[in-house]
This record gives C-alpha cells, structure tokens and sequence, in this order.
C-alpha cells in the first residue's frame, strides 16, 4: 500500500534528481571560469621566462625583436602617461613636429577611440607591455596589430605634409609594416589567408620600409617635413645611406630578398641599412618620434640578421 508520505517521497526524490544536473553544470561553469580566469603565474611566468631569455644571445635577439616590433605603441603610451601622472612633455611637440592634427578619414572614429580616449594610454601600454613579455600571446598581437593600422590610415596617411613628402610616406608605410606582421602571426588571419600568404606579407612588411625609402629618394621626393622634425642625421655610418648609391644597391637587394633570388647577402645588407638608419637618422628627430624610429628599425633589422646568423651568434654565416 502506498500513503500520501510515500508519493511525497517519491516526488521530493524526483525534483532533488532533476536539480542535481544543473548543480554539476553549475560547479562545471565556475571550474571553467577559475581556469579562464589569469593567475599571477601567468604574468610573472613570461617576465621571468623573458629575463631569462636576455641572458643568451638568441634570446636577447627575440627581445630587442618583439622590443621593435611593439615599440611604438608601447612608447606612445608611456609617453601620454607620463603627461597625465609625472608631468612630461607628453606627444604634442611630436605630433606638431609630424603635422599630425588627430584623427582623420574613414577610420577617425576608431583612431579616436584607439589612440586618443582617456582609457587609450592604459590600454595600449598594458597591451604593448604584455606582447613584449609574451603574456597572453594572441591578444596582444591582434590588439596591438589594429592599433598600427588604424594608425597608419586614420592619422598618418592624412598628415600635413602630404603624400607627396617621404615623410608622411615613411611612417604610414612603416606602421603597416609592423601591423602585417602582428596580424600575420596570429593563428585567426592565419586560418583565414593561409599560411604562404601569410609568409609572402611577412616578406614584404620586413625589406617594404627599405625598399620603400629607396625608391622615394630615386625619385627625388621632398624631404622638407623630414629636415622640419630633425636636426640632421648623426654619427659616421650616415654617408653610407645617403650615398649616390645606395638607393641603387638597396633596390637590387630587396628585390632579389623578395623574389628569393638571393637572401643572405642581401639579408645583411637591409639589415644593416636598418640599424643604420636607427642609430643615424631617428635618434635626432623630436621625442618620443625618435624612440619609435629606433625601434621600429630594430625590429626588421634583427628580423633579417636572425635569417643569416646561428642561434647563438651575431656572426652572419654567409
């Protein structure tokens, strides 16, 4: 015989069964979200990891390379945050110097968000710093990838020095280049445009800046907003890229770099054309445009000296 305790008994056992699933769902979604969530391993993981990686020449060269490849935000930022908090310059003499006047064309509302919000210096920084420490890895990379293009056709191409001056084409060339190669080692571009066509933009984003100046200077293009902002390159090694021939030498080693015709001496060659430029011509223009110069060429330059020199070594093994 069954009572009315009985059925009650029944249906209590019934409903605590069909809760205990969404209880179990329940601890499986906070499990998940805890193992989502970033410990402090995974940030002082990669800063340990880098130092120890500038203890060997290898590793030194993968740093100063991911150093230039996330430079010019990273110093950007810094240099609006120190403005806000330390009472530096800030970016306005540079951007002045750069005929830069803000945002422009079709990109301007995203550049304005990007690069010009009260959040923008915090969220660059925090973004650049964490893709030179190799924290949170394709993050940063797509991040900071969409910052150099916005850049590059929201602020640069719209300079009021024209298209026609090799500086306005200078930098908007060279924000493109460290964009293309940001998004192309991501694992979403790579997926959509497939690896080799990742490899052959990678290509042309590395020897494309050189190639580029090359041709501008056998083109006898104006350098007026370039001397405006610089007082004129330095050091002994300068004569060697502003020789009559080496627009010539430059062109004929990026070509044979792209097309695969020949790669190491001309591998060096652009790379040390490279850090020449780097340590010439950028260091004299206005703060902190000289920072992202040097570092901007540092990132191809060791991008090319690491294809001809062993692991360990700084020594092109031609």
């Amino acid at each position: 015989m069954f009572t009315a305790s009985h059925t009650t008994s029944k249906v209590t056992l019934r409903a605590r069964v069909a809760t205990q699933p969404r209880r179990v769902s329940r601890a499986n979604r906070h499990s998940r979200s805890r193992n989502a969530a970033v410990g402090i391993d995974d940030i002082t993981g990669p800063i340990n990891d880098t130092i120890k990686e500038v203890q060997s020449i290898g590793g030194a060269k993968d740093v100063v390379q991911r150093l230039g490849l996330y430079g010019a935000p990273l110093v950007f930022s810094a240099s609006a945050l120190q403005a806000l908090h330390f009472g530096g310059a800030g970016n306005a003499a540079a951007m002045k110097a750069a005929g830069l006047a803000g945002p422009a064309g079709p990109l301007a509302p995203l550049a304005a968000i990007m690069l010009f919000s009260a959040a923008s210096p915090y969220i660059n920084f925090l973004m650049a710093s964490a893709g030179v420490f190799k924290i949170g890895d394709e993050i940063p990379r797509l991040y900071c990838g969409v910052l150099y293009v916005v850049a590059a056709i929201g602020i640069w191409h719209f300079g009021s020095a024209g298209a026609t001056d090799i500086w306005t084409r200078h930098w908007t060339v060279w924000h493109l280049a460290l964009g293309a190669h940001l998004l192309t080692a991501t694992n979403k571009i790579r997926n959509v445009l497939g690896s080799s066509m990742c490899d052959g933009i990678r290509k042309v984003a590395t020897v494309g800046p050189a190639m580029l100046m090359a041709a501008l200077i056998c083109q006898n293009s104006t350098w007026t907003a370039w001397q405006a902002a610089s007082s004129g390159p330095n050091g002994p090694l300068a004569v060697l890229l502003i020789h009559p021939l080496h627009k010539y030498v430059s062109l004929g080693a990026c070509f044979a770099y792209l097309t695969g015709a020949e790669t190491k001496f001309s591998s060096v060659f652009i790379a040390l054309t490279y850090f020449i430029a780097a340590a010439s011509f950028m260091p004299p223009l206005v703060a902190p445009l000289c920072y992202i110069g040097i570092l901007m060429n540092l990132h191809n330059g060791m991008a090319l000296w690491k294809e001809t020199t062993p692991k360990d070594s700084l020594i092109p093994a031609l």
